[in-house]
């Protein structure tokens, strides 16, 4: 069954499992880490409120029966930490502060855009193409784990005069 979120607040941490996608219909709060599960194959995950402020690192786990369709996305209005995990899919991530990726597997096309710098604490695997963009003057990229594995087509951009970009 899936499961549509409407407005919420949470003064702590929030994990979410749905039989079937996730969606909302208004914006969700968090101040601690958010997890996400669906865990049926090929269910989307769909978080693109403009008001979402989840504060803490935040988790996606969704299951696929090997077509790799179980897609995610996710708009936050606040600095965003995106968890080790695996999405089983395409992501869609836009963070309208900082974005930084901890080890994450995309099985499917990564867009990444970030309202302040981009960094990582662990490697990147990408099995189809890699955007990364900062919609901000002089905001940096800097995605440097050696062990960074994208397949297929890796772009970048930035605006401003400093705002540079570094990838391994």
């Amino acid at each position: 069954t899936a499961l549509v979120l409407g407005a919420s607040t949470v003064n702590g941490n929030l994990a979410v499992t749905s039989g079937g996608a996730i969606t909302q219909t208004g914006a969700l709060s968090v101040s601690g880490t958010s997890s996400f599960t669906t865990d049926v194959d090929d269910i989307d995950i769909t978080l693109t409120h403009a008001s979402n402020a989840l504060a803490g690192a935040v988790t996606f786990v969704n299951q696929t029966a090997g077509g790799n369709d179980a897609d995610v996305s996710l708009v936050n209005s606040v600095a965003t930490s995106l968890a080790a995990g695996t999405v089983n899919g395409d992501l869609t991530v836009d963070s309208a502060s900082t974005l930084a990726f901890a080890a994450l597997t995309v099985h499917g096309n990564l867009d990444a855009t970030a309202g302040g710098a981009m960094s990582q604490t662990g490697a990147l695997t990408v099995s189809g193409t890699a955007s990364f963009a900062t919609d901000v003057n002089h905001m940096a990229i800097t995605l440097t784990n050696a062990a960074n594995a994208i397949t297929g087509a890796v772009s970048f951009s930035t605006l401003g005069t400093t705002g540079h970009v570094a990838f391994d």
